[in-house]
């Protein structure tokens, strides 16, 4: 079990540091359904505190993530939005992943 959960947070930093660089990865979008950018804003909206206090700063195109997850696609969402205390917590990005043109992941924030 120890084993299991370490695999899956060395997965999880693999996935999430593709964030922060540019893919160069021959048709990701090939693997992603069109409409791959309501369905990532929508999933990273659900994920909020208050989901109507969300301000939308980019969604990035398409790329492959790590081949440990199997063909997998990832989409950044990078928002704003409300704390608890009301105020706005700053920018945060957010990886939703899509494998075989559904959505496999829901949204995780990058640190």
């Amino acid at each position: 079990m120890k084993l299991s959960s370490q695999v899956v947070a060395a997965i999880a930093l693999l996935s999430v540091a593709a964030c922060n660089v540019t893919p160069t990865v021959s048709n990701p979008v090939d693997r992603t359904p069109n409409w791959y950018k309501e369905t990532a804003i929508s999933t990273v909206q659900q994920s909020l505190l208050d989901p109507q206090s969300m301000r939308l700063h980019n969604v990035s195109e398409p790329f492959a993530i790590e081949a440990a997850l199997q063909g997998q696609t990832g989409v950044c969402v990078t928002v704003n939005a409300t704390n608890s205390y009301g105020g706005y917590a700053g920018v945060r990005t957010f990886l939703v992943s899509f494998l075989g043109g559904n959505l496999r992941r829901r949204a995780a924030q990058v640190q």
